[in-house]
């Protein structure tokens, strides 16, 4: 039974590993994240930089003295729960600003945005800690960082020190854009 768990757990682990790779590849790929994280490797177009990246973000978050997986757990899935509540918020505001609009899904997006609520919610009446402050506040500092780079603010030192990163880290993980290997 404790083999059977083991690799259920093994098995979805790897699943989400390669999904979050492809969701930050998708969200590099739209300009939202740097470019350079849509990059697929040469050989087996993998988004290596992606799993990388998402890998080191894990690692960072278990850093602080009382992190343990359980913790980061916890608040990656309280996190999650926000940004599932804005976005069943923006489906009611589609919604309610554009109702002539044909929708190939048939939702409950009131129903979802309120279990949405709960699931943010319920933790903190449950457990008041100060790390879901500081998950707002991450979240709030990642929109003052997101900002400037959408609205692409560009510093000429900034920009060749990137586009330095960004050629060696071609070069080290045989990495090219998508664009370059789709054309092969």
């Amino acid at each position: 039974m404790a083999a059977s768990v083991a690799l259920s757990t093994f098995g979805a682990a790897n699943g989400n590993c390669l999904t979050g790779a492809r969701l930050t590849l998708a969200g590099a790929r739209n300009g939202h994240l740097p470019r350079m994280l849509a990059y697929l490797s040469i050989t087996e177009r993998l988004p290596i930089l992606s799993v990388i990246f998402n890998s080191a973000l894990s690692i960072i978050l278990l850093i602080p003295e009382n992190s343990n997986f359980l913790t980061l757990v916890n608040f990656t899935g309280f996190t999650i729960w926000i940004f599932y509540g804005m976005a069943f918020a923006a489906v009611l505001i589609l919604r309610w600003k554009c109702p002539d609009i044909r929708r190939r899904y048939k939702i409950l997006p009131i129903l979802c945005a309120l279990v949405a609520l709960f699931m943010t919610i319920a933790p903190i009446v449950a457990s008041p800690e100060i790390e879901y402050l500081v998950v707002c506040g991450i979240i709030a500092a990642g929109l003052l960082i997101y900002i400037p780079l959408r609205l692409e603010f560009s510093f000429s030192l900034g920009v060749r020190a990137i586009n330095w990163i960004e050629k060696q880290l071609q070069l080290l993980l045989e990495v090219a854009p998508y664009e370059k290997l789709a054309s092969e």
